[in-house]
């Protein structure tokens, strides 16, 4: 919806502003993205003696497009602050025009599979990457562009100069990851084999880290975010537009919440490790365990910088609001056993189970996720260290294929209608994932304090209510707006609901005169309808907090027919 008052001087000035406010809120977004990639890759392998060799190299042409605007969103404390139209945090996005920008990443390597005897393998390896810078430049080769900088002071947070466009930030050439793993059969039967390795493997920078750092002019940030006592300064109340607000910016009155990419941010990587054994228990089954892991460095995160002090409501830097900082600070760690059983089809039965136990730390979301540390503490990121988003404890997989028999003895009749029909299953049950808690105030990452009990209760499936309210409390504020003091409750200090899932499938070919096959089949998806919670409402301050909010699935048949001929 836009401003029924008066007509928006370019496309998303005027959109209705948003309400977020004691529990209820949300946003709309235009976005716009595409943009073509290219690849080329050539590989070569040859063979001689006891080697087996390949070598090879790849180019990318990567390229991220998007056109982007946000409705304005104002959020108030309470609800007297709501009746008295005096915003806690107000933020406006004024987005980007159309753009693309591109990066180019090219790598080689190079690996030996060495059998060294009839029982031991050794395979070696190595390969370089080269991770390019993006540049972004709109359809006419002028802005948008990419506006970075730097802190050249990280406690008054004052920037150093703005980069050139065409080199936001510095290029990683030398990405050097070696490899190396064996297989080793202890019997020279491959009743039993031990296989490990250990191998560096780096990842490019993910294109949507550089988005917000692009703006139609230098004076012109994708968005700001106004505290408090800005929004009192700056006379910013509900209903406020993006183009009202971005004269102000452009004016020089607040440099707005620009995005801080580290000019010398470096590819992330991260070693990998694995020990397994595996063992055949029969002709047609076998066991393996491992240990699968691995330890991630450098990894991109990002972390709001110039936050207001709690106290005074003054930033650091009173010269811009809010902004996101992205360099290599956080780090990961995973450990897992995984084992499987595997049977081989054997008197019409094919089935694995597998499991997984697990768990990955980090400071933020880890190398399963792009967002923010959301640490309430620029300077203090270790204090954010806790499970990474989407750690899981246990993982339970079972999968099955039984082919009834074809009754080949028996009449036509017997054998078209009853004989080789198929019957599959997958079953998969997990714990949940883990959920932060939120108490959102004028500092971002404000977390509620736990003040004991039982923080999830027991009969959740009967209730809906999943989080024990009396067990949290949260933390006071000042007339700011703003917490005296962080929350006790750790980041993901909980896991949400777990979940298990039976799909079905039963099928049949039948054949006409070994030309002509009509193949029927039936899936059902949650088999059983069971229904399994996803959503909880996390906000301390929500009427709702603490109730489950969505589910996954319901069941779902399909009906399938083909002929073929």
């Amino acid at each position: 919806m836009q401003d029924p008052n008066k007509k928006e001087a370019k496309f998303g000035g005027r959109r209705l502003p948003c309400i977020n406010a004691v529990g209820f809120g949300g946003c709309g977004e235009i976005l716009t993205l595409g943009a073509p990639n290219h690849s080329f890759d050539q590989k070569v392998a040859f063979v001689t003696g006891r080697h087996s060799f390949k070598f090879g190299g790849v180019f990318f042409r990567r390229s991220i497009g998007r056109a982007n605007i946000e409705n304005p969103d104002i959020r108030f404390q309470n609800e007297a602050d709501l009746l008295a139209n005096i915003p806690n945090i107000v933020q406006m996005t004024f987005g980007t025009d159309l753009y693309t920008a591109k990066s180019k990443e090219w790598g080689f390597f190079f690996q030996d599979d060495w059998r060294v005897s009839k029982k031991l393998v050794i395979n070696f390896g190595i390969r370089n990457d080269h991770f390019g810078n993006y540049v972004a430049r709109g359809p006419d080769g002028g802005p948008p562009n990419a506006f970075n900088r730097g802190f050249a002071d990280f406690g008054t947070f004052v920037h150093t100069p703005i980069r050139p466009v065409d080199n936001p930030f510095d290029s990683d050439s030398m990405n050097i990851a070696p490899r190396l793993g064996f297989s080793y059969n202890p019997d020279g039967q491959s009743k039993n084999v031990i296989r490990g390795g250990v191998s560096t493997m780096f990842t490019n920078l993910a294109g949507e880290t550089v988005t917000q750092t692009v703006q139609n002019s230098l004076t012109e940030p994708f968005r700001s975010a106004f505290s408090r006592a800005e929004a009192i300064q700056f006379n910013l109340k509900y209903p406020q537009y993006n183009e009202d607000v971005l004269a102000l910016v452009r004016g020089g009155q607040s440099g707005g919440s620009p995005r801080v990419v580290d000019p010398n941010l470096k590819a992330a990587y991260a070693f990998n490790f694995y020990m397994g054994y595996q063992r055949e228990i029969s002709p047609a089954t076998a066991l393996e365990a491992a240990y699968v892991g691995n330890r991630g460095v450098k990894w991109h995160t990002s972390r709001n910088a110039n936050e207001v002090n709690a106290l005074t409501g003054i930033r650091p830097n009173p010269l811009f609001a809010r902004m996101d900082y992205w360099d290599n600070a956080d780090s990961t760690w995973y450990h897992s056993l995984q084992t499987s059983i595997r049977h081989r089809m054997s008197n019409r039965l094919t089935a694995n189970v597998h499991h997984t136990w697990s768990k990955a730390m980090a400071y933020g979301a880890g190398d399963i996720g792009w967002t923010s540390t959301n640490t309430p503490n620029f300077y203090d990121l270790r204090s954010n260290r806790a499970l990474a988003d989407g750690s899981l404890l246990h993982v339970l997989n079972v999968n099955a294929v039984y082919e009834l028999p074809r009754f080949t003895s028996m009449t036509p009749a017997v054998r078209h209608v009853l004989g080789g029909w198929q019957f599959s299953t997958i079953f998969n049950a997990q714990t949940g994932a883990p959920i932060s808690l939120s108490h959102p105030t004028g500092i971002s990452g404000t977390r509620p304090d736990y003040i004991g009990g039982e923080p999830i209760l027991g009969d959740y499936r009967q209730t809906l209510r999943y989080i024990n309210r009396a067990a949290f409390a949260a933390v006071p504020e000042n007339n700011l707006g703003n917490a005296i003091r962080l929350g006790n409750a750790g980041r993901n200090a909980l896991r949400g609901p777990g979940r298990w899932n039976f799909d079905m499938s039963f099928g049949k070919n039948f054949n006409f005169k070994e030309k002509y096959r009509l193949q029927i089949r039936t899936d059902l998806f949650n088999a059983f309808n069971h229904t399994n919670y996803s959503g909880v409402d996390t906000n301390v301050e929500s009427a709702n907090f603490g109730r489950i909010t969505s589910t996954a699935g319901a069941r779902e048949i399909q009906l399938n027919a083909r002929f073929v001929f």
